[in-house]
């Protein structure tokens, strides 16, 4: 009985202890991550995560190299039909 009671005793103190941690973690101000729309999907992604492509006027951002090579099919097919 003196095991539970001792196992007991320090549940609650990680216990304690996790919820002082998410106080003082609530209390930390996050920075603010901006965020970018997948020129293909629409998707929001971090813009230090994006994968970007710099068009003549523009960037172009991608949430994965899936939606830049269906950006890039798309544009060599415009600039085949357009010839």
């Amino acid at each position: 009985m003196a095991r539970l009671i001792n196992w007991a005793s320090s549940a609650d103190k990680d216990y304690d202890m996790v919820k002082i941690n998410k106080e003082v973690m609530m209390d930390k101000q996050l920075p603010e991550v901006e965020m970018v729309a997948c020129d293909i999907c629409r998707k929001e992604v971090p813009k230090s995560a994006a994968k970007i492509s710099e068009a003549v006027d523009y960037f172009a951002y991608f949430c994965g190299l899936e939606c830049y090579e269906k950006w890039r099919d798309e544009v060599k097919q415009a600039e085949t039909d357009q010839k």
